[in-house]
């Protein structure tokens, strides 16, 4: 439940109006995504007339609410996290509080990162995508996350080309493949927590080609 603080005139049973500030509520919400069938002109309000790409999607998105992603590959859109170090680019740009949850098949539910046609030979550099990035108290469950590609850099853009978090045990990824992402430090996982997934055949440059400051439990 969200709620905003709007000054409203409340009429009461007897009559009489008080003017004041008043809690307005509104339930959490379902936004759909659908790679093959959505429209990113759509409201995203049913799977009638779901969105077309992840970052048009979690950008409508509040704390509380549930992106739910139908089968399909995800390769289209980008979502941007700027840091005083480092700009971060990744497929999904998760918002704190929100949940990212396939509707399908994990294995046919696929976020898709993208290297850099300027970088390195690995495919680091600028213009590389990542697969996704959540931040605190997010959510994200049954995706197959691959081809993420980190800049080739020292700063907090060079960790993760799978998925990165903004904290242990405050953003979770479950039930997922995390696999060929390439990236500085931590290829598949940085700074969150990783639950019932499969992480295999992540490559990193320095250091932890699977995990980098993160927590991995089944």
């Amino acid at each position: 439940v969200r709620g905003d603080i709007q000054n409203r005139f409340l009429v009461r049973t007897d009559g009489s109006v008080f003017a004041g500030a008043v809690a307005e509520t509104t339930q959490a919400s379902d936004i759909y995504v659908d790679a093959n069938g959505g429209n990113d002109d759509n409201d995203g309000l049913s799977e009638a007339t779901a969105k077309k790409t992840l970052a048009v999607a979690l950008g409508l998105a509040q704390s509380g609410d549930t992106v739910s992603v139908a089968e399909g590959v995800y390769s289209n859109g980008t979502g941007t996290v700027t840091k005083p170090s480092a700009t971060y680019v990744a497929r999904a740009v998760v918002p704190e509080g929100v949940t990212l949850r396939a509707s399908g098949a994990v294995e046919r539910t696929v976020i898709l990162g993208e290297g850099s046609s300027s970088g390195d030979a690995e495919g680091r550099g600028p213009g590389a995508v990542s697969g996704v990035y959540a931040l605190a108290n997010a959510r994200v469950e049954g995706f197959t996350i691959t081809g993420g590609r980190s800049v080739a850099s020292a700063e907090d853009a060079g960790y993760a080309g799978g998925v990165y978090g903004e904290g242990y045990n405050k953003t979770v990824f479950a039930n997922c493949i995390i696999s060929n992402n390439v990236a500085r430090f931590g290829g598949a996982v940085a700074r969150c927590d990783v639950a019932n997934s499969l992480v295999v055949g992540n490559r990193a440059l320095y250091r932890a080609s699977a995990f980098r400051q993160a927590n991995a439990y089944n």
